[in-house]
């Protein structure tokens, strides 16, 4: 059976730039990263090594791994990071008892208290918009 010939969005892709040194570059938000623990994690590492592969820069924002509760050995995947070319903002999350399941607090059952009184204040100053856990 032969293979018919589709054309895919990557095939009109002009990899000229990519021959002149002008790497495509993008800035990928994501809160599932390694060296979190997280199924997600698994999906945006393999998008950002593929893109990486393919001749793009990326540029990863996440949070840093010292507020993460289960995280994996950061030294070991920061090598693998620039093995691989990408490159990673850490953020501080200053906020960190609005999400009080993933992140560390100073007091498990004190943040979950302070994350709860938290989410109401921003719900009632219309800042709904903050994706918490």
């Amino acid at each position: 059976m032969e293979r018919e010939n589709h054309i895919t969005e990557f095939d009109k892709f002009d990899l000229s730039e990519v021959a002149t040194g002008r790497r495509p570059k993008l800035l990928f938000l994501a809160y599932p990263f390694p060296p979190a623990k997280a199924p997600g994690c698994v999906r945006t590492w393999n998008i950002a090594m593929h893109l990486t592969r393919l001749g793009w820069d990326v540029t990863v924002v996440t949070p840093d791994p010292a507020i993460l509760r289960n995280v994996e050995d950061d030294g070991k995947v920061s090598l693998e990071l620039e093995r691989e070319g990408i490159k990673r903002i850490l953020t501080g999350q200053e906020w960190r008892c609005l999400a009080p399941n993933n992140l560390k607090s100073w007091n498990q059952d004190v943040g979950k208290f302070a994350g709860l009184v938290c989410r109401v204040v921003a719900r009632r100053l219309g800042l709904t918009g903050i994706s918490v856990g």
